[in-house]
């Protein structure tokens, strides 16, 4: 397997996935999320601790909040986590099984490559990815990857890759996805987290 750049650590779980405007407005998931959630992906619940933990692991690698903008930050680690819940049913759906040890090599690779543990949170915080969702962040490129290829064999690894995050922004409006509306909006069209309303903010223990 190619291990992933830090560019492509960045932008795998976070390609935009081309739709029009109107597609991209059906898709937007409107649910409730639950008590003490920062989003929930059908019955999969993401905590607020959960979030606020690997938000500040993050930063703590960085020195500071690496897109520049502490709010834009929470949405970004939430909108990984986000997609590695929609990938792993995505991947069960489609009948396709990340193989055992297949995230345990990927990031091994990494380790070697790199040079070691410190070198890879340097790394992963590159791109924006906290340590503690760096085999989050591997296994949904590696299941991406294997559903694009199921989807789309005859295409090229853009158009699998295309096919597959499609896939996933139908599938979040099949779920349901729900962000805690301080934190922000599910885009599925982006497979990021927008601002959020203007009557509301990032709470202070998140931010």
């Amino acid at each position: 397997m190619v291990t992933p750049t830090p560019r492509q650590l960045r932008r795998l779980p976070l390609t935009a996935v081309a739709l029009t405007a109107t597609a991209a407005l059906l898709l937007t998931a409107c649910a409730s999320p639950r008590a003490g959630a920062a989003a929930t992906v059908g019955s999969t619940r993401i905590t607020e601790a959960e979030l606020a933990a690997a938000t500040s692991e993050l930063r703590s690698a960085v020195g500071g909040d690496p897109t520049g903008e502490p709010a834009q930050t929470v949405r970004t680690v939430l909108a990984r986590m986000v997609t590695r819940e929609l990938a792993a049913v995505a991947a069960q759906r489609a009948g396709i099984r990340v193989p055992d040890g297949a995230v345990d090599k990927e990031r091994r690779n990494l380790l070697t490559e790199l040079g070691g543990q410190e070198a890879l949170v340097a790394y992963a915080a590159e791109a924006g990815v906290p340590a503690r969702l760096v085999d989050d962040v591997l296994y949904t490129a590696i299941a991406l990857r294997l559903l694009g290829q199921s989807l789309a064999p005859q295409a090229d690894e853009a158009a699998q890759q295309d096919a597959a995050l499609l896939a996933l922004a139908d599938l979040s409006l099949d779920l349901g996805v729900a962000v805690n509306p301080r934190y922000g909006v599910w885009l599925p069209a982006n497979g990021a987290i927008g601002p959020p309303p203007d009557d509301l903010s990032i709470p202070a223990g998140a931010s």
